[in-house]
């Protein structure tokens, strides 16, 4: 994932400078009202604009920061690997120290306004260098049982001739002779160290628990070399820095909104909101501002460049309000580089799990016209959206200057128009299929019969023993949406023999896990979620290339089925449909299309690009490289060609489907009136639809 790290440059208004001292009430957030639209005739007012720069130095990622002296020391790398030391002061300007030849890798700088010294490994070691007066660095090799299990994930300070050293699990006090000491240690329960600070004559540390979410603001007590939790007054921190005059900044959410808060006496009182320039689910650990009205530098750890946030003076952008089922890894990203990028519009974010949103409640919203303008999605159903609710995009592709219906993999574009339009579009995708050898399968269409014919013949079950009879349904169901319902006839066949057997066969399945380990994994079919080329490699390689993709048993389609991954989509009634199109098809862009290595990107041009990749030089991953074979090239695009199915594609018939089975699977009724009674209900169903 392309991680969002900022350098800000941000002159502040003075009615920012104000809110330190009078504490504003927070305003609130717009929701992409009436209130918040923009036309292209507005007046233009001051606001925070977003714009994007190269690292200094050189750098092509940043490792950690340090603020202190009216000045940013930074460490990092080249895009060589070549260590990188300096420092950048108020005015933009960036400062190298010369490093000796055998120093691998800067870990921690540390400028004390007159040296600027930095953790450092010398031959794998731990050492401290101190550059002043020009020449070459002083290095100290440090020493001592508390160097032991720091890593590399650290920051540096020093007070009152000590220095210390911020792990992830403690802080290491260290003696000006290089000699570790005395260490406070982080609970469990805190999560993980992420950002240390000195402030106004004591060191601020943030410890952040992913699991929870929640950040907690801790001082170091160096006479008992304890951590003190803080108050924050309801602020969630994210972020630790220091204002212009010294003041300790904080980042995180109050009350719903992420903001840049100081510590006043009546507690935090913010400066700006995050969302006001159209950064969402910020992830910065450090800030600072270097002079008066000057720099607040905003980044962490693994930034690949700068952002400056600066006042202008323009017309203000539409708000559009993005609704996502939960928190999705890249989402924060597509969001944010669409507001930098975008000069009309800007795009919130609300999750669905945090509002307590349910699908009836969204429904109303819809109805009353207050709903999202786009939806994001890994799977609809947690929305309980239907086709009626969501824009068909297809006419929006046919008539877009850049991308058209060719720019989409054209088995995935016909599977997912299956119910005669584009509802959604997907950033990425997977495969779901099963594969087997190639000597006892010779391809996709196999029956039951068949299937379990060779795998008798082997001495195997069909399926591996993981795949318990709930796990089985649950993935045979979603493939038989697809074989046994034309949605373009408007019919289905559930009441078939192939239907039948596929009832029986899950119930023949173990309901529970089997205790011997080498039956979880033995069967002739292996159920297999194809996500990328380097899985694909694999699978060759596990074959030693004599593989199939045979799919699930059945004789109507290849037995695979497309899952779309991360997918937007256009709300029908919104009001601002041209504004939300600009959104939406901004995850085709190559930058978008490559941000993920868990799915294979919607494009075809990409993921035609990909493919030779894979089957030239290769790809290569923490020091393997994976190739792919002429004839694993081929079995792929068969594959894909093939596939007509899409995951999930009518939730309504999965679960009648899933009602129909239960009975016969607590053994009230036979599988062939559990057929029925699923045939009749699906076409019931379908002529509803119709």
């Amino acid at each position: 994932m392309r991680r969002i790290c900022v350098i800000l440059t941000l002159l502040m208004l003075l009615s920012l400078a104000g809110c330190r001292q009078a504490g504003p009430e927070l305003p609130e957030p717009d929701g992409g009202s009436a209130a918040a639209e923009a036309s292209g005739t507005a007046e233009p007012e001051e606001a925070l604009r977003l714009s994007v720069e190269a690292l200094p130095g050189g750098m092509s990622e940043l490792l950690a920061v340090q603020v202190s002296g009216g000045r940013l020391s930074f460490a990092g790398c080249a895009g060589d690997g070549s260590p990188r030391l300096g420092t950048l002061d108020a005015s933009g300007g960036c400062s190298l120290a010369e490093l000796p030849t055998d120093i691998g890798k800067v870990l921690a700088p540390c400028f004390d306004g007159e040296a600027l010294k930095a953790l450092a490994l010398r031959d794998g070691r731990l050492c401290l260098l101190a550059c002043s007066g020009g020449g070459e660095p002083a290095v100290t090799a440090l020493t001592g049982e508390a160097l032991e299990g720091l890593g590399s994930n650290l920051e540096y300070c020093e007070y009152g001739g000590m220095g210390y050293i911020r792990a992830s699990d403690r802080v290491v006090e260290l003696s000006a002779s290089g000699e570790t000491g005395r260490s406070a240690l982080l609970e469990h329960d805190y999560g993980y160290l992420c950002a240390l600070q000195p402030c106004s004559g004591r060191l601020c540390l943030l410890a952040w628990n992913p699991i929870y979410r929640l950040g907690t603001l801790f001082e170091l007590d160096r006479e008992a070399m304890v951590l003190l939790p803080l108050e924050t007054g309801g602020l969630n921190v994210t972020a630790i820095g220091l204002d212009s005059d010294g003041g300790l900044l904080l980042g995180g959410e109050l009350e719903g909104r992420e903001c840049v808060c100081r510590l006043g006496e009546d507690g935090p009182e913010p400066l700006f909101y995050w969302d006001e320039p159209g950064v969402v689910s910020p992830s910065y650990t450090h800030l600072a501002r270097l002079g008066d009205g000057g720099a607040l530098l905003c980044c962490y750890r693994g930034m690949d460049m700068l952002e400056s946030l600066s006042v202008e003076d323009a017309a203000p952008k539409l708000r559009l309000t993005l609704l996502a089922e939960h928190r999705l890894l890249e989402l924060p990203d597509i969001v944010n580089a669409f507001n930098r990028e975008s000069e009309d519009c800007s795009i919130s974010i609300r999750y669905m799990d945090e509002e307590g949103l349910t699908p009836e409640r969204l429904q109303a919203e819809l109805t009353a016209g207050d709903g999202p303008d786009i939806f994001a999605f890994e799977d609809r159903s947690r929305l309980g959206l239907g086709g009626s609710a969501l824009e068909d995009l297809l006419p929006r592709l046919d008539a877009d200057p850049e991308y058209s219906r060719d720019t989409l993999v054209p088995s995935l574009l016909q599977a997912m128009c299956a119910e005669g339009g584009l509802f959604w579009l997907p950033k990425a995708f997977s495969i779901s299929t099963f594969t087997a050898p190639s000597a006892c399968i010779s391809g996709p269409g196999v029956s039951y019969e068949d299937a379990k014919a060779a795998a008798d013949a082997l001495g195997l079950p069909l399926f591996p023993g993981w795949m318990t009879r709930d796990t089985l349904w649950g993935w045979l169901s979603r493939f038989a949406v697809g074989q046994f319902v034309d949605l373009e006839a408007g019919v289905c066949s559930f009441d078939s023999e192939d239907y039948i057997a596929l009832l029986e066969q899950c119930a023949a399945a173990a309901p529970e896990l089997s205790d011997d380990y080498a039956s979880l994994y033995s069967g002739l079919l292996q159920f297999e979620q194809l996500q990328n080329f380097i899985r694909l490699a694999a699978i060759s390689q596990n074959y030693g290339g004599a593989y199939v993709f045979a799919g699930a048993p059945n004789d109507t389609t290849n037995g695979s089925m497309f899952t779309p991954g991360l997918s937007f989509a256009i709300s029908a009634r919104s009001e601002h449909g041209d504004a939300a199109w600009q959104f939406v098809r901004s995850v085709l862009d190559e930058q978008n299309q490559g941000l993920t290595d868990l799915a294979f990107p919607s494009s075809a041009a990409v993921l035609d690009a990909q493919l030779d990749v894979m089957s030239g030089p290769g790809l290569d991953f923490y020091g393997t490289v994976y190739r792919l074979s002429e004839d694993d090239v081929r079995k792929f695009r068969e594959l894909l060609e093939g596939t007509s199915t899409l995951s999930d594609l009518l939730p309504a018939v999965t679960g009648i489907m899933e009602e129909d089975a239960a009975q016969f699977f607590s053994g009230q009724i036979p599988a062939s009136q559990a057929a029925a009674y699923t045939q009749d209900r699906v076409s019931l169903y379908l002529a509803e639809r119709s």
